[in-house]
C-alpha cells in the first residue's frame, strides 16, 4: 500500500516539474517594463518596477520619484527581456542593396567601362557581376555596423489578467507576500 501511494503522489507530481523545467524568469522589481495606461498618462511609457501588489504598480519615473498606477487602469503590461541584435538583418539588407545597385550600374556602364588607357575593358556581364560584388560586399559592411548600433528591445506582453499577488499572515506577526504568474 505504502508503494503504490508514493507511486501516485510521484504521478501527480510530475507535472508540475515540467512546468518548473521551463524557467520562465519572474518578474521582479527592478525589471523594466513598458506600461500603456490611458486613463493615468497620455502614451506607452518605459520605467522600472518598484513593487506590485494586488491593486496597484509602483513604478520609478525618470526624475527618480515613484508613480503608483491602480491596474485596473492598465491597458497593456510587458517585461523587457533584453535586448537583441540587427546585425545579421542589417547585413542582409546591406548585401541585397548592394548587389542590386552595383549590378545595375556595372550592366550601365559596361563596354564603356575601360581602364588604363582602354587596355581593361569589361563587357557587361562582367561589370555587372564586379560591380554587384563590390558594391555587396561594401553594403553588407555598412549593414552590419548600422545593426551592431542600432538593437532591438525584445519585450514580452503580462496579461494582467495572469498576474496575481496575495498577502497571508504568517506566525510570529509576519506578513507573506505572494506573486504567482499563469503562462
Amino acid at each position: 500500500m505504502h508503494r503504490i501511494a508514493w507511486l501516485l503522489s510521484l504521478l501527480l507530481l510530475a507535472p508540475l516539474a515540467d512546468l518548473a523545467a521551463q524557467g520562465v524568469p519572474p518578474l521582479a522589481p527592478g525589471a523594466r517594463v513598458r506600461i500603456t495606461a490611458p486613463s493615468v498618462i497620455d502614451h506607452r511609457f518605459v520605467t522600472t518596477l518598484v513593487a506590485l501588489d494586488a491593486d496597484t504598480l509602483l513604478l520609478e519615473t525618470e526624475f527618480g520619484g515613484r508613480l503608483a498606477i491602480p491596474l485596473t487602469s492598465v491597458a497593456r503590461f510587458e517585461v523587457s527581456r533584453g535586448q537583441k541584435s540587427r546585425i545579421l538583418k542589417y547585413a542582409g539588407i546591406g548585401l541585397l542593396t548592394g548587389v542590386g545597385v552595383g549590378m545595375t550600374v556595372g550592366a550601365f556602364t559596361g563596354e564603356a567601362s575601360c581602364f588604363n588607357n582602354e587596355n581593361i575593358c569589361f563587357e557587361k556581364k562582367e561589370a555587372a557581376i564586379i560591380g554587384g560584388i563590390g558594391l555587396g560586399f561594401l553594403g553588407t559592411v555598412i549593414g552590419a555596423t548600422a545593426g551592431a548600433i542600432r538593437r532591438a528591445e525584445r519585450w514580452e506582453e503580462m496579461p494582467l489578467e495572469r498576474i496575481r499577488v496575495s498577502l497571508s499572515p504568517q506566525r510570529g506577526g509576519g506578513v507573506r507576500l505572494a506573486a504567482s504568474f499563469k503562462f
